[in-house]
């Protein structure tokens, strides 16, 4: 009767395979990143070197030893250029001494040792072995040391004082690992305090930093609505279907937190290989506003170059109807200049039998020479002295008659002769110096296949017109291709990861990480319209929404007039509006395999999935 009573009699047993979900929610999830986050621990920290800044003076490698590492690597791969290394606790000397070797080429080590908390009777102290490691690397690099274990673990070392920075990180999970990788670069600020006494720091110790980079959330942390998420998969996944395009990515940052960063679909319709994060698209004309334009901002921060200038005052251009075009007209694209010339089409001569159109013989090599080195696709040299002929026909091209809003890439190839000549050394070298590097973006640049496996770059045209082959890691566009991949307004490749840490270098007005690259004077200048009165829309370099009663243009209703960015002819989009801090990038390879292919633009792809993070930032 008890039985009965206590319903025993009717026993149904739980099923196991839901607890977790129904223990572990959305809710709980944020609380234990927030712990973990709070947690965080930094004992140690000589000359402030975290969170890490100046990453072209760092030459960076990550070394794991103990459990599993995967989450931190990844998350710190997102931040700057790392090499990554994974030793074993039982390691041999003969591995000691090459890694060692190895090890030598880099001045900063972040060595991450990883416990199992699994439960607590899982052992935690770091063997003997692992601290005489460490200690040898500290005596050739600065060493970051983060601890995914118990705080009584770090009693294992004899003596921490060689470390440069000592995290304690108390736990092995997957949080963990993210929130640790973040804090190292200032996504997150560190201000956790120790909770026992250890035999090198006392109760309460530990040290705070800032945060000084973009941070990588879930919109539940910043409140924004998740179904988001389902609109834009939606959108994407139709857009796919329809053969819009094969594959893309898209990044959505909030306040400096990227809380949307996903990539949908594969390289080609052959569907062989998925897109990831990590792979990068032909960026096509936002090589305008991330390479041209900022080194322009940065002349005219020192005094080197003024928008109000002619043309001529920087080129040769007496002989010519270019030189007294107004700089600011030319970046605003109402400056007359021919919209666009085919300069490759003069480099092909027609075979009198087959009638096809072959490469003069005088101007093409299928071997890198000094005569011919300019790459403009596998096996196909340029030479070296026909980018001259492009400015030269650019110098002879004919002006438009009216002076109004029309689009041309011409003014690009005189800019770069411009930067080119100014600092004495190539646009893809500047720009690395001046902004790449320091910024931590390893993937964006010019002329990938120098530094990036082709497994990772989506292919963009079978160009059966010019180059007779599948463009993989080659810049789509001819006029760049015939400058060796570098051009004033295309030839960047990036992912959408990348190009959102210049994006929100723009909407902090040139400051990111604690460095000033651009003044806010300038960039303010740049990012606003110029000429309302002409009916055009643009700033300078940059492109903005479209004007009251105009049609098209590169954004949906709902952004602010304040917004700017640019759009790229391979189905890109970078965009930035400082009224709502927010960035939205949308990079695909639409033109694979035939740049005819225009589903992505007549379904409104970019300016959709725009719309709905819009809708979603008005119900937030």
């Amino acid at each position: 009767m008890a039985k009965h009573w206590m319903g025993l009699a009717e026993y149904k047993p739980a099923n196991l395979s839901i607890i977790h979900d129904n223990i572990i929610t959305n809710e709980t999830k944020l609380l234990d990143k927030k712990l973990v986050q709070s947690s965080l621990t930094l004992l140690q920290n000589y000359d402030n070197l975290l969170p890490l800044k100046r990453l072209d003076t760092l030459r960076i490698a990550s070394v794991s030893i103990g459990e599993n590492s995967t989450d931190f690597k990844q998350m710190l791969s997102n931040y700057a250029p790392i090499t990554f290394f994974t030793i074993s606790e039982q390691y041999t000397s003969s591995e000691q001494a090459v890694l060692l070797n190895k090890l030598s080429e880099f001045n900063l080590v972040i060595f991450s040792i990883h416990k199992s908390n699994a439960n607590a009777w899982k052992p935690y102290k770091i063997e003997k072995a692992t601290d005489v490691l460490l200690q040898s690397i500290a005596l050739q690099a600065k060493v970051v040391v983060p601890i995914f274990a118990n705080p009584y673990s770090i009693n294992s070392f004899l003596f921490t004082k060689n470390f440069d920075a000592l995290i304690l990180s108390y736990q092995n999970s997957k949080v963990a690992q993210e929130q640790t990788a973040q804090s190292i670069f200032g996504g997150i600020a560190i201000n956790g305090k120790i909770p026992v006494n250890t035999k090198h720091y006392n109760i309460n110790s530990g040290l705070k930093t800032e945060s000084i980079r973009m941070r990588y959330v879930s919109a539940e942390e910043i409140n924004f609505r998740t179904d988001l998420f389902y609109k834009v998969d939606s959108i994407i996944e139709d857009a796919i279907s329809k053969e819009a395009t094969p594959g893309c990515q898209v990044l959505i940052a909030k306040d400096g937190n990227i809380f949307f960063n996903k990539s949908y679909g594969y390289h080609t319709y052959e569907k062989k290989t998925v897109v990831k994060n990590s792979d990068i698209y032909d960026l096509a004309s936002i090589t305008k506003i991330a390479a041209t334009v900022p080194v322009l901002m940065h002349m005219v921060d020192d005094n080197k170059f003024n928008l109000d200038h002619h043309l001529g005052k920087y080129l040769d251009l007496d002989s010519t109807d270019k030189k007294d075009l107004v700089i600011r007209d030319v970046l605003a694209h109402q400056a007359r200049l021919t919209p666009w010339i085919p300069f490759y089409q003069n480099t092909l001569v027609k075979d009198t039998i087959s009638g096809n159109m072959n490469f003069r013989d005088t101007l093409y090599s299928k071997n890198f020479s000094q005569k011919y080195p300019h790459k403009v696709a596998s096996g196909i040299f340029l030479h070296k002295q026909y980018p001259d002929s492009i400015i030269k026909q650019i110098k002879e091209s004919k002006l438009l008659e009216d002076k109004e809003y029309y689009y041309s890439d011409l003014g690009y190839y005189m800019f770069k002769e411009i930067i080119e000549k100014k600092y004495e050394k190539p646009l893809n070298k500047i720009t690395d110096e001046l902004f790449y590097k320091s910024l931590g973006m390893e993937n964006l640049g010019y002329l990938p296949l120098n530094r990036i496996h082709e497994d990772r770059i989506g292919p963009t045209e079978m160009d059966f017109v010019f180059r007779s082959q599948l463009l993989k890691g080659y810049v789509h566009d001819q006029g760049a291709a015939m400058q060796g991949g570098v051009g004033g307004h295309a030839g960047l490749f990036s992912n959408a990861n990348d190009l959102a840490k210049l994006m929100q270098m723009y909407l902090q007005y040139g400051e990111y990480a604690g460095e000033t690259y651009l003044s806010k004077e300038v960039v303010t200048e740049f990012t606003k319209r110029q000429f309302v009165e002409n009916d055009n829309r643009r700033g300078v370099g940059f492109d903005k929404p479209v004007l009251e009663g105009e049609e098209g243009g590169p954004t949906c209703d709902s952004v602010s007039s304040l917004s700017f960015g640019h759009s790229g002819f391979t189905g890109t989009l970078a965009w930035a509006d400082p009224e709502n801090n927010l960035i939205y990038i949308f990079l695909s390879n639409r033109i694979h395999p035939d740049e005819n292919n225009k589903r992505l633009l007549e379904m409104n792809v970019r300016t959709e999935v725009m719309q709905v993070i819009y809708d979603s930032l008005d119900e937030k």
